[in-house]
């Protein structure tokens, strides 16, 4: 047993001097200009703190609503980003223009020889018209049958059916 206390008792005493060999080479400065600063008094660490109190204040200012020229968003960034694993969604394909409904019902028709008219109401509004005529510069009487009417839709060039009423025989 007194081999072990031996060893340990060596291991003790040499982490102790190298423990004080370390202390002393930290304290004792290498040359003299390092005993030179350490004689005068540094003024720099004075203002190197100011330094970084002036930019951890600027980092932050934002936060306290002292300067409303900076934006708190572009600072910090978005904290909590929406993440998402579901692909987006497909682009929106383009419409095709469409024209509006028929703003005209028919009220009747009237054959003199050859020739129909046909009369059509808009509201309180009552049209007379032949085929071939344009109503309101938005609509065109394209063919008068017995059961329907057809209108074109001049701005878009669509085709339009208005149904007479008449049953076919």
């Amino acid at each position: 047993m007194t081999l072990t206390s031996n060893r340990f008792n060596k291991r003790q005493i040499g982490l102790s001097v190298l423990f004080l060999l370390t202390a002393l080479a930290a304290i004792w400065p290498a040359d003299d200009q390092d005993k030179a600063q350490l004689d005068q008094p540094d003024r720099s660490v004075f203002t190197r703190q100011q330094s970084h109190l002036d930019k951890f204040a600027a980092h932050f200012r934002p936060l306290t609503g002292s300067e409303s020229s900076v934006n708190a968003q572009s600072v910090i960034g978005n904290l909590f980003p929406q993440q998402t694993w579901v692909p987006p969604p497909p682009p929106a394909a383009q419409q095709i223009p469409v024209a509006p409904p028929l703003p005209f019902s028919f009220a009747g028709r009237y054959t003199d020889g050859g020739n129909v008219t046909i009369f059509l109401t808009e509201g309180n509004q009552m049209h007379r018209v032949k085929q071939g005529e344009t109503i309101n510069a938005t609509y065109r009487i394209e063919k008068i049958e017995q059961s329907f009417v057809t209108l074109t839709y001049l701005p878009l060039g669509t085709s339009q059916i208005l149904p007479t009423g008449v049953l076919l025989p």
